[in-house]
């Protein structure tokens, strides 16, 4: 039996070891590379989502979360769906029944070019125009509003009806409203002739707007009690005599009757105190110098 042949001491020993189901180390793996596709699919899906919300209409947004909402959501027509029947196309433009592509394109174009239309020499020097005699008109009827207020403070025998008078600057015009106060009235109860306070205050008016080109507007009210006569003379009646009475009292103090546009009674119909229809001051007589846009309107009336 042949022997062993002895290891020299010099000889290198070489182990080899197998690992059992061939598993390499993590770092030379795939794992990473799944992950990295997993992330690059959400990241797609996110832009994907992105490019949807920009070229959507507002509307078709409101489709989409209504169809979504299963409150809101209708489904009373087969047509109705989350886009009402529109479709986006590949430019992004909304197309379908509803509204084209073209047509938004266009109306966004009209509406740009409105905008920015530059105004012309003409027109800039029309509008400084119209703003000069707004502001001349003003000056007068400022003037105007001021002598009435000095005049009437300067007179003894009229500071018991100052302070029933109302001077304001209106959209019409300068209104000077006269109402009465308790006892203290133009007119006696139930009648259209002025008392002398009554009768000299209305001269002053018609004193301090004579020389003014703008047309005037009188209007008469009472308040709301039931007033009539066996006659069926009533408030009707009684607001458009004293409004007469009134325009009768600015023509005796020079105002041409040309100028008067308008003369009404509107009876408890425009009360100065809705909620009081019975407080005295209803009872009054407006005179309105009417701006020249204001006394066009009354003319066509």
């Amino acid at each position: 039996m042949a022997s062993k042949p002895r290891r020299s001491d010099e000889e290198t020993m070489i182990i080899i070891k197998r690992r059992k189901g061939g598993h390499h180390d993590d770092h030379h793996g795939g794992a990473w590379k799944i992950a990295f596709a997993d992330f690059m699919t959400a990241m797609m899906a996110l832009f994907l989502v992105l490019w949807l919300i920009n070229v959507t209409s507002e509307e078709q947004k409101k489709g989409i979360a209504n169809y979504f909402n299963p409150i809101a959501m209708d489904t009373s027509s087969a047509s109705d769906g989350a886009l009402a029947g529109q479709e986006v196309s590949k430019d992004g433009a909304e197309t379908g029944d509803v509204k084209s592509g073209q047509k938004a394109e266009q109306d966004a174009g009209e509406t740009t070019s409105t905008k920015e239309k530059p105004k012309s020499a003409e027109e800039v020097a029309e509008e400084e125009r119209k703003a000069a005699e707004a502001k001349a008109e003003q000056d007068l009827l400022d003037a105007a509003h001021k002598e009435i207020t000095e005049r009437i403070s300067a007179s003894i025998d009229l500071k018991m009806l100052a302070e029933n008078l109302i001077i304001e600057n209106t959209d019409e015009g300068l209104r000077i409203q006269i109402t009465d106060k308790g006892k203290v009235s133009m007119f006696a109860v139930g009648s259209a002739k002025m008392n002398e306070q009554g009768a000299k205050l209305v001269g002053i008016i018609g004193d301090a707007i004579r020389n003014l080109p703008n047309r005037v507007s009188i209007t008469g009210h009472t308040d709301g009690l039931a007033f009539s006569r066996a006659d069926g003379y009533g408030n009707w009646e009684l607001s458009s005599d004293r409004a007469n009475a009134a325009r009768r009292g600015v023509m005796a103090a020079g105002v041409d009757v040309a100028r008067v546009a308008r003369v009404e009674g509107l009876a408890d119909r425009d009360h100065l105190f809705p909620g009081e229809p019975s407080d005295p001051r209803n009872r009054r007589v407006s005179i309105t110098i009417l701006r020249k846009g204001a006394a066009r309107e009354a003319a066509r009336d």
